[in-house]
């Protein structure tokens, strides 16, 4: 036993000698800084080509893990992130964190600038910088983008979904002239952005959607723009390119949507340049795509590209009128043919845009604007607005008053909130000189009054010749404009004030603690359609 017990002892004194050091050694922990903004796309960035056959990280599992750590730590606004467990090296460190917000725009309020805490070359714990959003600020945006993609219906295609999201970018969007504004909140809530913006704002959105639009950067061309993935191929986007300076509300182009990399190149913007500036066009990993996608050519030659306004679909069929045409409108069911609807046909005047005051002379384009609003198409021509059945039947609805024909002629149409806008003006190349009104269309049913009796609500509702059953649904707001509660009643509809079409339906349960309005109107039992305008109530 002794013998046993001396031998050991040399190994053990000298164990012991150098767990001091070693113990020592793994507690050294350096601490470092970085800012990436100048390769982030929503600080007006540009990612920087990834050199062929480098790889930073050995295992694209541990990349993929590590990216999840921080997109969760980003998403949650926590204080610092634990990545001890991924054996990032700094550089490695900096590519997760680069590419984390490069790939999910909805992270605008995360700054380019991170501190990082090491052990060993291997970095344990990043502490992130925010950029001073408000939870408030944050919450509107999400609200912002839930309100665009609760108007995707289920039964739209990919492509729909696109083109609606494509559209409603470039006609709620503005170019900001002051080159300040580069994410996806300054385009959706504040409504004005540059490249960036809107392309981060795009990307957002249909990743909300279930869709993939990376944006794509040049630096040599100091713009962004975005790819997307459609039935297997790749197509180029630029919503930017597609809303020149200076236009109407309603204007839109799609001559820069869905296409190849070679159509791009000769696609314009509104200075008259094609995306052939520079061939680094580069994805958020780094990627160069010029060199890689070539992009689909399916619709480098498709119908929109002569359309020049958002393009409605109802029922899953498109409605749109073309800029060189002045003779038709169009119908078109999703991937079917487009079927021609002779205006002359259904209106008393000629489809033509005469320079104002001089009859003589006559604008080469067509501003017919075709939109959708409740189960119907609308369309102008320069003195009256027309409804559009599925059917192809046309109805004149809307004259141009007295007044308004001394303003100038409709050049478009835009739906929302439940109405229509039309734009009066004298010259189509001065959009924002134009004269904006609304055309409310007749509803079968009204809301007339709202009538508050021992705290409980009650709407009286007139049905100038609605369906039976009908929900109506009522909210309350607080003087923030909050949503506080809301209400429905699905009622048969029964006449009861004075004997005539008009009765009053109790709304059980709407709460008004803190309420300073209450909206309400009436919709379609079974299809939700809107029934009647709504009415707002301000509460004394």
């Amino acid at each position: 036993m002794k013998k046993s017990f001396w031998s050991l002892l040399p190994a053990l004194c000298l164990a012991l000698a150098l767990l001091p050091a070693s113990a020592l050694a793994a507690e050294e922990t350096g601490v470092g800084y970085a800012d990436l903004s100048d390769e982030l796309i929503q600080f007006g960035g540009f990612p920087k080509e990834t050199e062929r056959g480098v790889t930073l990280l050995a295992s694209s599992a541990t990349k993929t893990q590590a990216k999840a750590a921080i997109l969760a730590a980003l998403e949650a606004q926590a204080e610092s992130i634990d990545v001890s467990s991924y054996g990032l090296t700094v550089d490695e460190g900096k590519l997760c964190y680069k590419e984390v917000l490069n790939e999910n725009p909805e992270l605008f309020y995360v700054s380019g600038g991170f501190s990082w805490k090491s052990r060993e070359d291997t970095v344990v714990e990043i502490t992130p910088e925010y950029e001073g959003y408000t939870d408030e600020q944050i919450r509107t945006f999400n609200a912002v983008c839930d309100s665009i993609l609760a108007q995707l219906d289920a039964s739209m295609t990919d492509e729909q979904k696109y083109l609606f999201l494509h559209d409603y970018l470039v006609t709620h969007c503005y170019y900001d002239k002051s080159l300040t504004r580069h994410n996806a909140y300054d385009a959706l809530v504040d409504g004005t952005a540059v490249c960036q913006g809107y392309s981060e704002a795009y990307a957002c959105l249909a990743k909300l959607a279930g869709l993939s639009a990376p944006v794509v950067s040049s630096e040599a061309q100091d713009h962004a723009w975005n790819l997307v993935t459609l039935d297997g191929e790749r197509y180029y986007v630029d919503c930017t390119w597609d809303d020149p300076l200076n236009d109407a509300e309603y204007y839109c182009g799609h001559t820069n949507f869905l296409r190849s990399r070679d159509a791009m190149h000769t696609a314009k913007d509104s200075g008259g340049t094609g995306h052939s500036a520079g061939t680094d066009w580069v994805d958020p990993l780094g990627n160069n795509v010029y060199n890689t996608v070539p992009g689909g050519t399916k619709y480098d030659s498709y119908f929109w590209q002569d359309v020049t306004v958002a393009l409605p679909m109802l029922n899953g069929c498109y409605g749109y009128a073309k800029s060189s045409d002045h003779d038709h409108v169009y119908l078109r069911a999703a991937g079917g043919t487009e079927t021609p609807v002779s205006i002359g046909e259904g209106t008393t005047e000629e489809a033509t845009w005469y320079v104002w005051g001089d009859a003589s002379h006559i604008w080469s384009d067509s501003y017919i604007t075709v939109t959708a609003l409740g189960n119907s198409l609308y369309f102008n021509t320069p003195a009256a607005i027309y409804s559009l059945a599925m059917t192809g039947t046309i109805e004149k609805v809307y004259d141009r008053s007295e007044e308004e024909q001394s303003i100038g002629y409709i050049y478009g149409l835009a739906a929302g909130d439940g109405c229509l806008y039309y734009y009066l003006g004298q010259d189509p190349n001065n959009g924002n000189t134009y004269v904006r009104r609304t055309y409310r269309y007749p509803m079968p049913y009204e809301i007339e009054e709202i009538e508050i009796r021992n705290g409980e609500v009650y709407v009286l509702v007139c049905n100038n010749s609605g369906p039976d059953y009908v929900e109506v649904i009522a909210a309350a707001y607080d003087a923030n404009g909050r949503l506080l509660d809301c209400a429905t009643r699905v009622d048969q509809w029964q006449a009861g004030v004075d004997g005539e079409d008009r009765s009053y339906i109790g709304m059980d349960g709407l709460s008004l603690n803190d309420a300073a309005t209450i909206r309400a109107f009436v919709v379609d039992y079974n299809t939700f359609a809107p029934l009647s305008q709504s009415f707002t109530y301000q509460l004394p």
